[in-house]
């Protein structure tokens, strides 16, 4: 026993002494994170890009709404051309940029292995010339700027980051050119958001309570709108939320949306408490090193749920960590899909586990400029939605998905404070199986899910609800003398629908079809064939299509009556 023990005992100092050992060989190693003989080197391409500014018609409401035109300007940026590829002394390979990204100039991000390092690497920055302009504990960050010969000069004695990057810009979404006007006679603006609009009665004030909701945003400023002392401010960037700028009302806009206080804006949970974390300027710009530090302030701080208007086309390491520190920590995160018109969700939208929010107009159309992808979960209200603004303007029409993204985050707030046994993860998980499929059958590209219905939401756990609602009608095919259309039918209630008859009436006609046996959620169609009457083509025709469940009666019938409109 004795010989054991003595064994056990030489075996455990030679594993202390091997584990100093290899601390300070990990000391002594060259300070230098990027492979012999590479260095960055920064080249500039064009001189001007479409500034990152999301397109809001805002307009001053007296007697009446009028749009304002608005023109923006554009940005010099550059664009750093480098062959850094991000590396770990870890041995784990991180998210690998592109060799060309948007990029700050000259701005760079460097996590460390721990707080000496962190410490060691800015006073090394100082003694060098080059310009710290932020730190924080989470991932040892620092953020820096210098020219591409100081950085190569300061990484060559600097201890060995964990992680390098280009620091990115961040922005409010920015809709495509053609978006300044509006396609005439396709879109339906939504205008004051009504509670029958969300499938509600009312909206109750207490709606919200108890919950703490996070906006990363521009600064919200004081407005009648909101109740002041439900709202946190924490500024980021070093800029007043009453400063000079074209869309320092943006942030604004956004809460106004989920906790407005009905003077005379009525946002969806206007009890919850607000988080104001400014991560972007009056110009609506920011930087991805700022959002990291934004959110990972959030959750510290106790949200439950985070708001991000905004977006970056790239991918970066460090917010992809701020990211994952949220979903570990439970906090729900929400974020705009941009407003492009593209196949691309904007990061962080576009991070797994994120919840993306498309935009669709009053008839629940997918908008012409929300980003499209896998990625998106869900949709909101995203053309013409009456918000408050700051300044003169006190109220504005605000469109983009910068409009949708607030109504799901309220949405989660009302469903945590009702319920408040319920996870943050569980709340989303409501949320999205009780979304109103809309144009496409099932999950789609455009808007997931579907559209958010606050009605299905709050009583999704409530037997005997037979609910048979119509998702979309399109004509497959149109001749001169008749046309085909296919109708869709999602069940919006909580029990099996057996049968659900369609009548489509054109003109003084009516024809009929069938769907059969749908469980809730689950979306059916079928196609209907009618006449035309003569001389169709030269006039609008108006089809009517009305969807009753056989046998039973419908409890909500407000969405079982749609139109369509042919040869407009």
């Amino acid at each position: 026993m004795r010989n054991i023990r003595k064994q056990l005992s030489s075996f455990v100092s030679v594993l202390v002494i091997l584990v100093i050992v290899i601390f300070a060989i990990r000391r002594l190693l060259p300070r230098h994170p990027f492979s012999a003989g590479i260095s960055v080197t920064s080249t500039p391409i064009s001189k001007s890009r479409e500034s990152a500014i999301e397109k809001i018609s805002t307009s001053v409401l007296a007697e009446s709404f009028t749009p304002l035109e608005q023109t923006h300007d554009t940005t010099n940026l550059m664009s750093i051309t480098t062959v850094i590829e991000s590396q770990t002394n870890t041995g784990e390979r991180e998210p690998k940029f592109s060799k060309k990204i948007d990029t700050i100039p000259d701005e760079y991000i460097f996590s460390f292995y721990d707080s000496i390092d962190q410490a060691k690497f800015i006073e090394l920055s100082k003694e060098k010339k080059c310009t710290v302009l932020g730190s924080m504990d989470f991932k040892h960050s620092v953020r820096i700027k210098a020219t591409s010969d100081k950085i190569n000069e300061l990484l060559k004695e600097s201890p060995l980051p964990t992680d390098s990057e280009h620091n990115l810009i961040v922005h409010l979404p920015c809709p495509p050119k053609d978006s300044v006007r509006k396609p005439a006679g396709i879109y339906q603006e939504f205008g004051n958001i009504t509670p029958e609009m969300l499938g509600i009665s009312e909206i109750r004030p207490e709606w919200g309570k108890g919950v703490t909701l996070a906006i990363l945003d521009s600064g919200i400023s004081q407005h009648p709108v909101f109740d002041s002392e439900r709202i946190t401010h924490i500024d980021l960037i070093g800029q007043s939320s009453t400063s000079e700028g074209e869309y320092v009302g943006h942030a604004t806009a956004v809460a106004s949306l989920i906790a407005g206080n009905g003077k005379p804006i009525s946002g969806i949970a206007p009890g919850v408490s607000i988080l104001d974390i400014k991560v972007l300027d009056s110009d609506g710009q920011g930087d991805v090193f700022t959002l990291a530090r934004g959110i990972v302030e959030a959750v510290d701080r106790g949200a439950s749920i985070i708001n991000m208007c905004l977006g970056t086309r790239s991918e970066s390491y460090l917010l992809k960590s701020a990211v994952e520190y949220a979903i570990a920590k439970g906090v729900v995160l929400v974020a705009s899909a941009g407003n492009d018109g593209t196949d691309e969700v904007r990061y962080p939208a576009r991070y797994k586990g994120v919840i993306a929010v498309g935009g669709v107009d009053a008839n629940g159309r997918h908008m012409f400029f929300s980003n499209r992808g896998p990625e998106i979960s869900i949709a909101g209200p995203a053309w013409g939605v009456i918000s408050a603004w700051s300044g003169k303007s006190l109220l504005a029409r605000f469109s983009g998905t910068s409009a949708s993204a607030p109504f799901v985050s309220g949405a989660i707030a009302v469903l945590l404070s009702i319920h408040p046994d319920i996870k943050p993860e569980e709340a989303v998980k409501i949320l999205l199986e009780t979304a109103s499929d809309t144009e496409q059958p099932g999950i789609d590209i455009e808007t997931g899910r579907g559209i958010i219905n606050m009605r299905r939401a709050l009583l999704y756990d409530k037997r005997g609800i037979y609910d048979a609602g119509i998702s979309s009608i399109t004509p497959v095919n149109i001749t001169e003398n008749d046309a085909t259309l296919r109708v869709c039918v999602q069940n919006r209630g909580t029990e099996e629908i057996r049968s659900v008859k369609i009548t489509v009436k054109s003109g003084d006609m009516e024809n009929y079809g069938f769907i059969f046996n749908l469980v809730p959620s689950q979306t059916g169609c079928c196609e209907v064939k009618i006449n035309l009457p003569a001389m169709v083509s030269k006039q609008k025709f108006t089809i009517i299509c009305f969807a009753e469940p056989e046998g039973i009666r419908d409890s909500f019938m407000s969405d079982n009556l749609r139109e369509i409109h042919l040869f407009p």
